[in-house]
């Protein structure tokens, strides 16, 4: 985030706003109100860094204050159902390194029938970090506040005892606190026809139109955007299989050129015990910001990964040929938990080639309990960026060691030590940090 007065971040600026207001329309909407199952973490953590800024020279050192507040609360209704996580925290810098400043992360749900099997309501609110130089480490001068959202009503029809049609209209709107280039609002109509081909079986016909508007005139122009693809789905009795194939055609309204593309995208979930599962997918298709910061929170039951190295995804209005793969496994036993996850990305910007880049990364968790109140945990992540044009090379690797004490129920203290590195071709990217922390929470 930057330092300078007038652009610290606050959560009262307009992304803070629309999160915060989804959230009360969330709980205030006919339908939502009753029973909500609330977990929630307060706390306060210390954390020590000899180079706070990322410098590639000498690091200036600085030590953090952060009390804060992480959430998680689901409520599962009839009419309605609303999931949410998020966390917010005060970030007090001691040494006066950064001015004081608020970060909160945010990923909420809200699925509402108004009535029953034929209309509903769809909000959903992504409010995350991000960097606003994608060159850079993430210190605190180069993160921003980005939120997306979305919301519409879905018709859903019964077009025999095997086939359902759904029609769903959605607004969006995205909004970067550094990045104005990338705020904007797009608005989308989909079809779906989907048939029942037995109890553990399904195909669908869709049709997507979307059209997106951008606040100011940038590398990018408004465009339109066709996406028509067929859907197979295979549940099994240990998981299930989605595959999605078909076409993209993308129109930009200040010229008369059109780009099409493939669409391929396939999802594999196993889970070979009930303390292990595996998830595996692979796209091939045309993308853009928004859609991936969607993507990256959307699903609410998974376990986030700490990014601790900087993100391999622009905040910019441009779209770019997308090709990834991604393997994520993880187990869960008695006294110890490993999470295994391996990645490939490539993005080719339609507009902005500059920004082409591919990465191959991986990141690995194992945390042991050595004894009934004390857990051990290991963190590493590696990740080699190459941006195709400039042909700069990042090497960032980030290790991690944790200790967790047990004091009661709901009583915990941490304590921990990473170190963060990267070796790059471009002149003065490097740096290298060494960070202690400590911290104490109350779970409920």
């Amino acid at each position: 985030m930057s330092s300078g007065p007038g652009v610290a971040h606050r959560l009262h600026g307009p992304g803070g706003r629309r999160a915060i207001l989804c959230m009360a329309l969330l709980v205030a909407l006919p339908g939502s109100a009753g029973a909500f199952d609330v977990d929630y973490e307060i706390g306060v953590a210390a954390i020590h860094s000899d180079n706070i800024a990322l410098d590639d020279e000498a690091g200036t050192s600085d030590t953090v204050l952060a009390p804060r507040l992480r959430f998680a609360l689901e409520r599962q209704g009839s009419a309605a159902t609303l999931q949410a996580r998020g966390q917010v925290e005060y970030r007090d810098y001691l040494d006066d390194t950064f001015a004081s400043e608020w970060r909160g992360e945010l990923a909420g749900q809200f699925d509402w029938s108004i009535i029953p099997q034929r209309v509903s309501l769809v909000l959903e609110d992504y409010l995350s970090q991000q960097p606003v130089d994608l060159g850079v480490g993430l210190s605190p001068g180069n993160l921003q506040r980005v939120n997306v959202f979305v919301g519409g009503p879905s018709f859903h029809a019964r077009l025999g005892d095997a086939t359902r049609a759904r029609l769903d209209l959605r607004a969006a709107n995205s909004h970067a606190e550094e990045s104005e280039d990338f705020n904007g609002d797009r608005y989308s109509a989909a079809l779906r026809v989907q048939r029942e081909l037995s109890p553990t079986q399904q195909a669908s016909l869709n049709a997507v139109a979307t059209r997106a508007e951008f606040d100011e005139a940038g590398e990018a122009a408004d465009y339109s955007r066709v996406d028509a693809f067929v859907s197979y789905r295979h549940e099994y009795a240990r998981g299930y299989a989605e595959l999605d194939l078909g076409r993209s055609r993308l129109s930009p309204e200040t010229d008369g050129s059109r780009v099409t593309a493939t669409l391929a995208r396939a999802d594999l979930v196993w889970t070979p015990s009930a303390r292990s599962r595996l998830h595996a997918n692979a796209r091939y298709q045309l993308a853009d910001s928004t859609q991936d910061l969607i993507l990256r929170q959307s699903d609410l039951s998974e376990t986030g990964i700490p990014e601790l190295v900087a993100s391999t995804l622009p905040v910019n209005p441009d779209v770019y040929r997308q090709r990834r793969f991604n393997l994520d496994y993880r187990y869960r036993g008695d006294r110890f938990e490993l999470r295994l996850r391996p990645r490939y990305r490539s993005h080719r910007y339609l507009r902005t080639a500059l920004d082409d880049h591919e990465d191959y990364s991986g990141y690995a968790e194992f945390a042991y309990r050595a004894r009934p109140r004390l857990t051990l945990s290991l963190q590493a992540t590696a990740l080699n960026r190459e941006f195709l044009v400039t042909q700069r090379k990042d090497r960032d690797r980030v290790y991690g060691i944790q200790a967790d004490w047990l004091w009661t129920r709901h009583l915990t203290s941490q304590i921990g030590f990473h170190r963060n590195t990267r070796d790059s071709t471009a002149p003065g990217a490097d740096y290298a940090e060494n960070a202690i922390s400590v911290a104490l929470m109350w779970r409920r």
